[in-house]
């Protein structure tokens, strides 16, 4: 009815005066001909080194969850500079420095010839070279990370899995997209960010899904034009487009962001990735990970206030448990007590709920009933 929309948008309105206060991160990536030259300087310094007779390595930065922490806007960072060496002139480390070396030799050229390449294609370049496709996906990583950049800005990129609906429209390599026309299975995110031109929303804010099953159905029901809003989901653990598609949302149009994941270890788990960042690219957390997220549940209370039922409830696995005690043990998690609340309190009571659980015996139970009252809880 009226009035409960009404409620619903005056809690969505300050949620967003709430927003407004957040310190924007310059989201400017360095230019194509800024990495090439970086990439140069690197390789240099190696003919240096070995003009010199100075050894010879790449230094690889890395973390662990004990050396990360949590920066002024809530995402994760290293503490410190910590590296692993890539050298040349140790037995055990020469194929290592080599399929690095192969990766920035091959991005290198994509870069200069303007191309783009999969990860997939990057490893069938050279398929008996790397031991197999994850050796070229971590020396990508590697390189990456010592760039200090995000894989896509290396011209590699995953495939497509990122969907986006609702009201908001882009124009795409000159093509104009409007995602409130394209069906319950939304618009697959492209991970070539730099064709993504002249965004423009018509929505209040920006709900990220965990599951497609989830966003397929609120699409059915014509969620996110009853509610104004962008719905993205990343089908599980988003891809780096995903992410820094989401980033261009919040930054460049001021959405709030709200998020639905699985009561689950593993729902928390990828909504950290979404806020926080991921250990493996922590080097770029301010570029991709969110400010502020909402999460919207599945939360502890909810089984009771919305009357889950029994049948809905599923024994946590030992893999579900390994997951959520690991997720505890992260020192940076600590700085999150709600949400670490709700992992402990999953792990104490012993089961866990799906979101399609929500809908029991009514399919439209949560775009008509949960998610309404979840967001105008405030």
């Amino acid at each position: 009815d009226t009035k409960s929309m009404n409620n619903f948008f005056y809690h969505i309105y300050r949620i967003r005066q709430q927003d407004s206060r957040l310190t924007v991160i310059d989201q400017t990536l360095p230019s194509r001909k800024e990495i090439v030259s970086q990439m140069e300087q690197l390789i240099l310094l190696i003919l240096k080194s070995l003009v010199n007779g100075e050894d010879i390595s790449f230094r690889i930065p890395t973390a662990d969850w004990g050396h990360i922490s949590i920066d002024d806007n809530r995402h994760y960072k290293a503490d410190e500079e910590r590296y692993v060496e890539a050298k040349l002139n140790v037995l055990g480390s020469i194929k290592n420095f080599a399929t690095v070396l192969q990766v920035l030799e091959m991005t290198h050229e994509l870069l200069i010839q303007n191309l783009h390449s999969t990860k997939r294609d990057l490893y069938y370049t050279h398929p008996s070279f790397f031991k197999d496709q994850n050796s070229s996906d971590e020396a990508l990583v590697a390189v990456a990370s010592m760039l200090k950049v995000p894989r896509t800005s290396l011209h590699v990129v995953g495939g497509h899995r990122g969907c986006v609906s609702g009201m908001i429209s882009f124009k795409e390599s000159g093509n104009y997209i409007d995602c409130s026309q394209q069906g319950i299975e939304g618009k697959l995110i492209s991970p070539y960010m730099e064709s993504i031109t002249d965004i423009s929303v018509e929505a209040r804010f920006c709900l990220i899904v965990e599951k497609d099953a989830t966003f397929v159905r609120l699409n059915q029901d014509g969620f996110p034009k009853r509610y104004q809003c962008v719905m993205v989901t990343g089908k599980g653990y988003p891809d780096v487009a995903t992410r820094l598609f989401l980033k261009r949302i919040q930054v460049e149009c001021k959405l709030p962001m709200l998020a639905l994941v699985d009561g689950d270890p593993y729902g928390i788990d990828i909504l950290s990735v979404y806020a926080l960042g991921s250990k493996k690219m922590c080097f770029d957390s301010e570029r991709m990970a969110l400010s502020n997220v909402r999460f919207l549940g599945i939360l502890d209370k909810d089984f009771e206030k919305f009357q889950i039922p029994n049948s809905a409830k599923i024994p946590l696995t030992n893999s579900d448990r390994k997951r959520g005690e690991s997720i505890l043990a992260r020192p940076a998690f600590s700085q999150f007590p709600e949400w670490r609340r709700e992992l402990e309190l999953m792990l104490k009571r012993g089961y866990k709920a799906e979101i399609q659980s929500l809908a029991g015996n009514d399919l439209q139970f949560l775009s008509q009933v949960y998610l309404p009252a979840k967001i105008s809880e405030g």
